[in-house]
């Protein structure tokens, strides 16, 4: 399960766009961690994010910088992930928890993402 929350404070890392947290694992699948019934590894660190970034040497033509974890996304991607869920799919982008346990908020919906080519789909 995944939701939409508020931007991080930090643009330069995170992006000027509201983020996609993934918050919990559907039994069976990738729900692993302590709690195994209900986990996404939300508990290490503060989360596993879909996100951009302003990246310092850095620029669309090169491939996504490391992550510590999250899933980095082309900041163009971002932009139309959020403009689509919060302008056409009517998603609310809650207030961000930046890791809050238990998650506060009840999540708006479901992350697949399947890799191609060395390319990650959303």
């Amino acid at each position: 399960e995944c939701d939409l929350n508020t931007k991080e404070p930090n643009p330069v890392d995170f992006g000027p766009y509201s983020v996609v947290r993934a918050v919990r694992g559907l039994k069976g699948n990738v729900a692993i961690g302590k709690n195994a019934n209900d986990t996404f590894l939300s508990n290490y660190r503060s989360g596993i994010l879909i996100h951009t970034g302003e990246w310092k040497n850095w620029n669309p033509s090169m491939n996504m910088p490391n992550s510590n974890g999250c899933l980095h996304v082309h900041p163009d991607s971002m932009k139309k992930i959020d403009d689509i869920l919060q302008n056409k799919l009517n998603v609310k982008a809650n207030e961000n928890p930046f890791g809050k346990q238990p998650y506060p908020y009840r999540c708006q919906g479901i992350m697949s993402i399947q890799q191609i080519d060395g390319y990650s789909q959303f």
